[in-house]
């Protein structure tokens, strides 16, 4: 008791003298210098250290904090979490006009009026970002995140969030008054005029003191996600209820401007490029559309793998969370308690894809066309820690290789075996290493890694190197199959060469989970016997798929406004392409079947005319059955 009532009476006078205060506020200030200042025109990652990363599904442009499962510290898509750091903008002209076309009366005088200041308004923020570019971000000072993915901003809007009623909704929208926030500390030695620095925690204020971007206390249950490291997802909002964020350095605002004027062909890290094997005259693929749902069936999540296959298993969850998580779909607790026991045995579309120890589509270098580029020879590059992730690519770090058409990583089957074959899992996250590869360039003292330059690929695992089959070798593997052999061929090294600016990599992701979305939605009415719970069912989860089926038609085909149906120009045929090599349609002919078959049986499915245009913009989820017929 005396030894604690010493010890107390120590920290008392530690934490009451003046020397102490001073002292600690000197050593914060020491580890604050070591980290660098955010500046306006970097690349960020927004982070809760509560909640997760922030990320957007892509679907209807709501924002939404992934918690991942512990001790994963990289987001399944990095791709969806990247913000560039914008000025304050002007944006009372643009509102004027919105407001008028609300009223009818943007045509008339007054309205070409406020689109002339319009113009003069946009030359002015550019202007304003080219002036501030590079300059330190200070507390107080009011940013904008722009969403790099989208193409659009993070806006604190004046409709009601979908979960948490009494907030705000926060989401993407093209820039407007809403998308201004102000930089705000939160410990006492911080304050207005000084350094924003990375990983410093602090407040998003909304302009015009609408709120603080808050993320909300229950999971939100309609969202999707696309791993099952994800363990959670919570909704993004602007309540009056403040939560910390902070931000993490993706790549640095100066050497974003480098690399477009880089003319040297410098790879970073979310590059997303083709590997040639120019010795074969061919590029590494790997087909996912001939896995449909059927063949899902024998397959299980990461979460469901053995210890021998897998050294980090994330903790299990409630069945019917994790399957609506997976589907994307609102539940609520009543659907939970129905759905638990007819959704037990069905397996999640993206996990269930690949699994570690075979069963995943198979990796091997194909003959390139010469007409166009096919998405499944499409790759992306991913740094293995989240902190400057989008850098220059180097020769002596690890990276993982992922497959951007299914949205899987590439990885060695047993780095046992003597014979390492490869394929594509969802299992990124492993402490053995087989997911990490090394670049090795042929002039092994070059360091900075360039577009076209000769390379060998080297697992971390196995320390084998990536080469291509020449021949059948007893049988167990064919010509041209992707393998790592513990001997390095000299002749069989690889070319990393980015893609061409007019192929947009986005359109690609979209259309992959919204394949995605009807693979699982078709499993879910699979499940369903009887008409009636078909029907309950598609009520209850049709709403992504609505939207979904409305996102594809505006990839394919030219047109402006709210509803696709009304899109009536040129055909994209780039577009059109990639939905039958991703394997779309046939999801909606799988999604379509589901919904037909009992029906037709009890003489119920008839053919219904199309859906009026002017409806698309209300319809309710129980509208999804006769969009499909």
């Amino acid at each position: 008791c005396v030894g604690r009532a010493s010890s107390t009476f120590r920290s008392q006078v530690w934490r009451s003298s003046v020397f102490s205060r001073r002292f600690r506020v000197a050593l914060v200030c020491t580890m604050r210098q070591s980290r660098p200042v955010v500046r306006i025109g970097d690349i960020v990652t927004l982070e809760s250290p509560d909640m997760g990363f922030i990320s957007t599904s892509g679907v209807g442009g709501f924002l939404r904090a992934d918690l991942l499962e512990v001790p994963v510290d990289m987001p399944p898509n990095i791709r969806n979490c990247r913000y560039q750091i914008y000025p304050l903008f002007r944006y009372s002209s643009r509102e004027a006009i919105k407001k008028l076309q609300n009223e009818g009366r943007a045509d008339g005088s007054k309205g070409q009026s406020l689109k002339h200041t319009a113009s003069s308004e946009d030359e002015h923020n550019r202007r304003e970002m080219e002036n501030l570019f590079g300059s330190e971000v200070r507390y107080g000072m009011v940013v904008q995140l722009f969403h790099l993915m989208s193409q659009r901003f993070v806006t604190a809007g004046q409709g009601i969030a979908k979960l948490e009623r009494d907030c705000l909704r926060v989401s993407l929208e093209p820039g407007e008054e809403g998308s201004n926030w102000t930089v705000c500390p939160i410990f006492k030695y911080q304050s207005s005029g000084d350094p924003l620095q990375y990983q410093d925690n602090l407040f998003l204020e909304a302009s015009r003191k609408r709120g603080f971007l808050h993320i909300s206390e229950a999971s939100d249950l309609s969202a999707v996600s696309l791993s099952s490291y994800v363990k959670d997802v919570f909704e993004v909002n602007c309540a009056h209820s403040q939560s910390r964020f902070r931000f993490l350095p993706y790549r640095d605002c100066f050497e974003h401007a480098e690399r477009r004027k880089d003319e040297g062909g410098r790879l970073f890290g979310d590059d997303v490029v083709t590997i040639q094997l120019r010795e074969h005259d061919s590029l590494l693929t790997a087909d996912i559309t001939k896995q449909q749902s059927g063949d899902m069936a024998d397959l299980h999540t990461p979460s469901e793998a053995s210890s021998e296959t897998s050294m980090l298993s994330p903790a299990p969850m409630d069945t019917a969370r994790r399957s609506s998580i997976a589907l994307g779909f609102s539940l609520d607790l009543g659907d939970a308690r129905r759905l638990s026991a007819g959704d037990a045995r069905r397996p999640s579309a993206i996990a269930g894809l690949a699994r570690i120890g075979g069963g995943g589509p198979a990796v091997r270098f194909a003959k390139q066309e010469q007409s166009r580029l096919r998405a499944d020879a499409m790759w992306k590059v991913e740094s293995e820690l989240v902190p400057h992730a989008g850098e220059a690519i180097c020769s002596r770090k690890a990276y993982r290789i992922r497959h951007l058409a299914s949205g899987l990583y590439l990885t060695l089957v047993d780095p046992e075996c003597s014979l390492q074959e490869t394929c594509l899992t969802s299992d990124y996250y492993r402490t053995d290493g087989r997911t990490l590869w090394y670049f090795v360039p042929v002039d092994e003292a070059v360091r900075g890694i360039q577009e076209s330059m000769p390379l060998y690929l080297q697992n971390s695992c196995s320390q084998f190197w990536l080469q291509a089959a020449k021949k059948a070798l007893g049988g167990v593997l064919s010509d041209g199959t992707a393998a790592c052999f513990e001997e390095r061929d000299s002749s069989q090294y690889v070319y990393l060469v980015p893609l061409s600016e007019g192929q947009d990599t986005n359109v690609v992701d979209q259309l992959r989970d919204a394949r995605l979305q009807f693979l699982e939605l078709a499993e879910v009415l699979d499940s369903r016997d009887e008409p009636d719970e078909k029907r309950a069912a598609l009520q209850a989860y049709g709403e992504a798929a609505r939207l979904s089926l409305g996102e594809c038609i505006k990839l394919c085909v030219h047109g402006k406004g709210q509803d696709p149906l009304a899109y009536d120009g040129e055909s994209r045929l780039e577009n059109q392409h990639l939905i039958h090599e991703l394997g779309v349609l046939e999801a909606v002919v799988e999604l379509i079947r589901c919904i037909g078959e009992p029906l037709e049986e009890q003489g119920l499915a008839t053919p219904r005319g199309a859906m009026e245009p002017t409806r698309w913009a209300s319809a309710q989820p129980d509208c999804t059955e006769r969009l499909l017929f």
